[in-house]
């Protein structure tokens, strides 16, 4: 780290809590970046990352994504074929999946694995959003890097018409075996070196600028913090219904 990303990384956690109230004020995570313009940096995630230690530090601490995910890999897999999920990569052969397509099949089984219903309540019903819409809210994987902005564009206008904001999301970029890899935070879009950083980040980004999950992935999201970090006590029931899966065949294996 050079002396200058030093100096701001210390004067970034001296000025804490006055952010913190500064956040609590405004309406969107684009009012904040646009009030500390050091985020729209190529490396401002890290002092997002920062924020979260802080706030997270008990909680947290010698916890690492790069050591719980991997094991689940194989289990999420698994429950996706015991379940049939339709997803073309789960039928290919294992000498063809490598490391990072197994990572990134592992997020997008988890999102099929949960039945999401949302409640309309300008409507007053329940409506269930299609798997793949879950998934895209969850995960977006899309061919070339020109989709992308189109994408964010059409996700802006979703969230307009619904009267929320933008929620980050994960985007992934090219064929599953290779990949880059993208969070998306209103107008930010942050890269990645892989999966497990994309999926990290977008978690605690929620928690650090005191998003809500999307109403279309909540459920799996609240999976994903319960699997890594139980940050949240109150979850949904379907999340609670993956998590007894995963737990049953994690006990087997013990």
């Amino acid at each position: 780290m050079t002396r200058m990303k030093l100096t701001l990384t210390i004067d970034w956690k001296k000025t804490y809590r006055c952010r913190q109230n500064r956040l609590s004020q405004l309406q969107s995570a684009q009012e904040y970046f646009n009030q500390f313009p050091v985020l729209k940096l190529n490396d401002g995630y890290k002092l997002l990352l920062e924020d979260f230690s802080t706030r997270f530090q008990e909680k947290t601490q010698n916890k690492s994504i790069y050591t719980i995910w991997p094991p689940l890999v194989p289990i999420i897999v698994q429950l996706g074929k015991e379940k049939k999920v339709l997803l073309p990569e789960l039928e290919w052969p294992e000498a063809k999946r490598d490391n990072e397509v197994n990572l990134i099949l592992s997020l997008k089984v988890l999102s099929w694995l949960h039945l999401v219903t949302i409640r309309n309540h300008m409507q007053k019903r329940n409506f269930r959003p299609s798997k793949l819409e879950s998934l895209e809210s969850f995960l977006l994987h899309i061919q070339t890097i020109g989709e992308l902005d189109t994408k964010i564009e059409e996700r802006k206008s979703k969230a307009l018409l619904n009267k929320i904001g933008l929620q980050p999301f994960m985007v992934c970029v090219g064929p599953i075996n290779q990949v880059t890899f993208y969070v998306i935070v209103d107008s930010q879009k942050y890269v990645c070196e892989n999966c497990l950083m994309a999926l990290d980040l977008t978690l605690k980004i929620f928690f650090v600028l005191n998003l809500q999950y999307p109403p279309e992935c909540k459920a799996v999201w609240q999976t994903v913090d319960q699997l890594l970090y139980k940050l949240e006590n109150d979850i949904d029931s379907n999340a609670s219904s993956v998590l007894s899966d995963i737990e049953k065949k994690l006990n087997k294996i013990e």
